[in-house]
């Protein structure tokens, strides 16, 4: 059975959207520049995404869901709830870091304080969404711990980027596990043993980049 126009056209400024993100960059990319693209007015494309920012949530939250549907799909998911945030945070970061237009296009997103919160807001939610055995005032301290560290390591990414400096997946994710872990109480060699650098090898990352453009950009 056919989609409905009206999904049909809301995908296709999806699709055109993450087109123009990635040549020319979000900042750069305007809502006439999406409705032209399209083939519609403007004030069309509002309609369906009354704010731009949007368009990153949806990516954004798409990346994620793409990504946990990877690993299970290649079996990889395993029993410990960390160890899975911890693979999906260095394939979410491989992707975002792993061309020059989505490096641009990174920069543009967390330069802007509005979208970083946002993106930190759904990470929260898309971390705690699964069932983990918390307290309710476990889970409360567990999304401060989110907001807490992924702040900082957006701060982070931002520094290394604008000074062109180098900064690797496998980096990012390891700051992002550690910290979770040495909050709850691991040790350095728990930590190790539970995140190590080589957990995922350059063909997953190579296999989830693929995957991702197929999902996602194309």
């Amino acid at each position: 059975m056919p989609r409905p126009k009206n999904n049909e056209a809301h995908e296709q400024m999806i699709r055109e959207a993450r087109r123009l993100f990635r040549e020319q960059g979000y900042i750069a990319t305007s809502y006439a520049d999406i409705a032209e693209a399209c083939g519609v007015a403007k004030t069309n494309v509002q309609q369906h995404f009354p704010s731009k920012d949007r368009f990153i949530t949806d990516l954004y939250r798409d990346l994620l869901d793409e990504l946990d549907t990877f690993l299970s799909e290649r079996g990889e998911r395993t029993d410990n709830y960390f160890v899975n945030l911890y693979r999906i945070g260095q394939l979410l970061f491989s992707f975002l870091l792993g061309s020059e237009p989505m490096r641009r296009f990174t920069m543009d997103v967390i330069s802007d304080r509005n979208l970083t919160e946002i993106m930190i807001d759904l990470e929260v939610d898309w971390a705690t969404s699964y069932e983990v055995g918390f307290s309710k005032e476990e889970l409360a301290a567990f999304q401060d711990d989110i907001a807490m560290i992924m702040g900082g390591i957006y701060e982070l990414l931002y520094r290394k980027l604008r000074k062109e400096e180098p900064i690797t997946p496998q980096e990012i994710q390891t700051r992002i596990m550690s910290q979770f872990a040495f909050l709850r109480g691991l040790s350095l060699e728990e930590i190790k043993t539970l995140f190590p650098a080589d957990l995922v090898s350059e063909e997953e990352f190579d296999s989830a980049s693929r995957y991702l453009e197929k999902k996602l950009f194309s």
